[in-house]
């Protein structure tokens, strides 16, 4: 697992704070649902058979 770090406005860190709190989640495991969302469709898209099979394997 890896660390970031990130400067968000507060209006955003509300926001943030607000969807984490209706989903049941924190506001870290918010923004790796958010970033697992927009990645992994994308990330699947362009992978080579052989490499959807490595992925999936991990």
């Amino acid at each position: 697992m890896h660390a970031i770090t990130i400067s968000l406005s507060d209006e955003l860190m509300r926001l943030l704070k607000a969807r984490a709190a209706k989903n049941g989640r924190s506001v870290e495991a918010e923004v790796e649902k958010i970033l697992t969302d927009v990645l992994l469709p994308d990330l699947k898209a362009t992978q080579t058979p052989s490499s959807q099979h490595r992925f999936n394997a991990d």
